[in-house]
């Protein structure tokens, strides 16, 4: 197996960013999709899982997934696990800036602040390997609970001699967790006839000596259905209790097949995380489940945690290629140019800092990190979803010479003039002027005064100043022409 250590992510669906899931990933090939997890509960250990990947097939995409028991605004402490010996870190830089608080139903304990945290694997999973032996290293956390745990490995491995068409969906928790909450995948791309729809869970802390410390799982076809009560650990992880139950499957050519102590019938329970949930679509063609604690007023437990759910099918839906911006780092006060190329139509959630939510190519314009979702659509009326995660740094150190705070612009909102103002002078510097599309209207250079003036000749609207020292940009501002 060849593993280097990288990062990444991926995730579910209402209208793509809602209140309690995101679409992270959804991709249509030839394909298979395979998962498998594991979990201590909480803290280091070592154990193994297994996952199918058909022979003759090669890796399309590989995410692994992991998550941090956390308190908010304490920064995540590094960690490193083994996968078949090969090192793979888990820290900031691989965040999905995804998060959640879980649930205590009688805040007896501290309930943890979960954030998901992604490495991909895709460049240097071998295909050949099915067994991993997985390590947690001991932690050193910033609180007393602060850790990594409980990770999933997600493999699309493609063979177009072999199989079908299958979309697969991966779906990430964004909210706060209650005793019950509920969630909905929309906008699936077309079934294919008589095909399994097979469900996955990515669950923690379901205990099974705790007594009414499991998750039951409802459906919703038009009529809301008990399907089953989740808790324990699995088989691959059945050393601690409440290392919660993860769904461990291979989906192709229409069938769900089971892997680990998980079967592929249309309930769950105890560790089986696994479902076809062809017969509980809804009337609408949506998606929609909840989960329930087994006991809102639990005495004994603490919390159950849903990190996120993978969802696959076989699909009449073509396959086509598309292409979408990395995740980018840029200083704070900087924009970027995004731009996706492929497709017909396109959705970017959330609409937040950017020029446009429904074009290829909006400019982000956010002085925090964010992360994106673009769902892009074929001609065909199916869509993918490609995450994009911009990082706003601080930048200290960069030209700390002329630091941002240095400088002002004003007035703005502006009929045309406006005026900046320089604590440092007789410095030369150069100035553009930009809309939220890219396209420079005005651009000059100056030598540094207490005060410059400018006059812009331009239509009404929002623009973007960049000014720069020797070709380095160090400030962007938007300013209003009224």
């Amino acid at each position: 197996m060849r593993i280097k250590s990288i990062s990444i992510i991926v995730f579910l669906f209402i209208t793509f960013f809602n209140d309690a899931q995101i679409v992270y990933y959804q991709e249509t090939c030839q394909c298979g999709v395979t998962g498998a997890g594991f979990s201590t509960a909480l803290g280091n250990g070592n154990g193994n899982f297994s996952i199918y990947i058909e022979p003759g097939s090669t890796v399309k995409k590989a995410l692994l997934f992991g998550i941090n028991f956390g308190e908010e605004n304490i920064p995540v402490v590094p960690s490193n696990i083994l996968l078949n010996s090969q090192i793979i870190t888990f820290d900031e830089s691989n965040s999905t800036n995804l998060s959640f608080s879980a649930y205590d139903p009688n805040d007896l304990w501290d309930a943890p602040f979960i954030s998901i945290h992604v490495s991909d694997l895709t460049t240097v999973l071998d295909p050949l390997v099915l067994n991993y032996a997985i390590q947690i290293q001991p932690q050193l956390g910033n609180c007393s609970s602060c850790q990594f745990n409980c990770y999933y490995l997600y493999v699309l491995y493609e063979n177009a001699s072999f199989l079908g068409n299958t979309t697969s969906y991966v779906l990430l928790n964004n909210k706060d967790e209650l005793n019950s909450v509920h969630y909905e995948l929309s906008l699936l791309n077309q079934i294919q006839n008589a095909s399994s729809i097979g469900f996955a869970t990515y669950f923690d802390r379901l205990g099974a000596l705790i007594p009414t410390d499991g998750t039951s799982l409802w459906l919703d076809n038009g009529v809301l259905n008990n399907v089953g009560l989740l808790k324990g650990g699995d088989s691959a992880n059945s050393t601690w209790d409440g290392a919660g139950v993860k769904g461990h499957f291979y989906f192709q050519n229409n069938t769900l097949f089971g892997l680990d102590d998980d079967t592929p019938d249309n309930v769950v329970g105890g560790t089986d995380g696994l479902i076809d949930v062809s017969s509980y679509l809804h009337p609408d063609g949506s998606l929609k489940w909840d989960l329930k604690w087994e006991n809102n007023l639990n005495p004994n437990g603490r919390y159950n945690i849903y990190n996120g759910f993978f969802i696959e099918h076989s699909t009449p839906c073509d396959t086509f290629s598309v292409s979408v911006p990395s995740d980018t780092t840029i200083c704070r006060g900087e924009s970027l140019q995004l731009n996706v190329v492929g497709g017909s139509q396109y959705e970017w959630q959330p609409a937040t800092d950017l020029s446009c939510s429904t074009c290829p190519n909006p400019v982000f314009t956010g002085d925090s990190t964010q992360l994106y979702t673009v769902r892009i659509w074929n001609n065909d009326s199916c869509s993918v979803v490609r995450p994009v995660k911009i990082t706003v740094d601080n930048c200290a150190g960069i030209n700390e010479n002329i630091l941002p705070e240095s400088f002002s612009i004003y007035p703005n909102p502006t009929a045309g003039i406006f005026n900046i103002e320089c604590t440092e002078t007789l410095v030369e510097m150069s100035i553009e002027v930009l809309d939220l599309l890219g396209k420079v209207h005005f651009k000059d250079s100056f030598l540094s005064q207490k005060t410059q003036t400018f006059q812009l000749n331009l239509s009404p609207g929002t623009y973007l100043i960049k000014v720069s020292k020797e070709g380095i940009e160090f400030l962007t501002k938007r300013i209003i022409l009224e």
